[in-house]
């Protein structure tokens, strides 16, 4: 029986490694997609009970509730009337310019402008 399976694996051996040639790397790249997948579930259960852990020690120490949130340093906090920066005083700037500005009508010489654009 088994004399008989390594002389047809023999046999057929360029078949084979023709075979594992064509459809090795994707043969290989499930088999490491699959440990990668087992050893991340193992990583977030172990980090799972690292927490669970950490949460029962401090429940039972007395005084050492949960660490309140402290505040913001002067540096931490977000800058007040940001907008944009230099570019946007200038869209702002420019905005305000449009409004003071009187607004003429425009034709190129040989045009006459439509009678409602007509002062």
């Amino acid at each position: 029986m088994l004399n008989e399976l390594l002389k047809t694996f023999f046999d057929n051996i360029w078949v084979i490694m023709i075979f594992l040639f064509i459809f090795g790397g994707s043969i290989t790249g499930i088999v490491r997609s699959m440990f990668d997948h087992r050893l991340k579930m193992q990583e977030k259960k172990n980090e799972e009970l690292r927490l669970r852990l950490e949460l029962e020690h401090m429940r039972k120490i007395p005084g050492a509730g949960m660490p309140q949130p402290k505040e913001s340093a002067w540096d931490e906090q977000p800058l007040a009337g940001y907008d944009g920066g230099y570019q946007g005083q200038g869209l702002d700037r420019s905005a305000k310019e449009r409004e003071q500005q009187p607004v003429e009508p425009y034709a190129s010489e040989g045009q006459e402008l439509p009678p409602q654009v007509q002062g």
